[in-house]
């Protein structure tokens, strides 16, 4: 009733589509490029994007945090403002050495006390398809290092990751 509202929305405004295509069956839709093509061509579409968005649990030093991860492409970091919400650290998604690499939401970082250090890996866990039982034994992990912290507003900041998109394709594949 404030306006604050309008200021949270605001906020996430560019990292948030204005249009989603969901699939009619299942959760998952074949990236077709010449249908991305054609969808580009339509009249006030700006960038097109694929996200693998999914809750995962991720391990460091010990803790263990329900979070969810945003696959994406290195240019959607160019064509939203996620560089311009960087807090700590770097924006980008591969290591200078090659690595995978992490933007944390600030509140992800500060709850796990996350690091910038090349030997404290961060594991991006999601339940191995083939695995029998639900326990930490049956997920599948993925080392990752923290490259950037953002800080949108306290909702994306407490539970928001972003990895490269083949990150979020390796961890649905497991």
């Amino acid at each position: 009733f404030n306006g604050i509202d309008s200021v949270i929305k605001m906020s996430e405004a560019s990292v948030t589509p204005a249009v989603t295509i969901y699939p009619q069956n299942g959760r998952f839709i074949e990236r077709d490029s010449l249908l991305l093509e054609k969808i580009g061509e339509i009249e006030g579409i700006n960038h097109i994007h694929s996200v693998i968005q999914e809750p995962i649990v991720i391990k460091f030093k010990g803790s263990i945090r329900p979070v969810v991860i945003k696959g994406v492409s290195p240019h959607y970091i160019q064509q939203t403002d996620l560089q311009d919400k960087i807090v700590g650290g770097g924006a980008y998604l591969t290591s200078p050495e090659g690595e995978d690499a992490i933007i944390a939401g600030y509140g992800v970082a500060a709850d796990m006390d996350l690091e910038f250090r090349r030997d404290n890996p961060i594991l991006l866990c999601y339940p191995d398809k083939n695995a029998n039982r639900a326990s930490l034994s049956a997920l599948s992990k993925i080392e990752s290092r923290l490259a950037g912290i953002f800080s949108y507003n306290q909702e994306m900041d407490n539970k928001v990751m972003y990895a490269d998109y083949k990150v979020g394709e390796r961890l649905l594949k497991c």
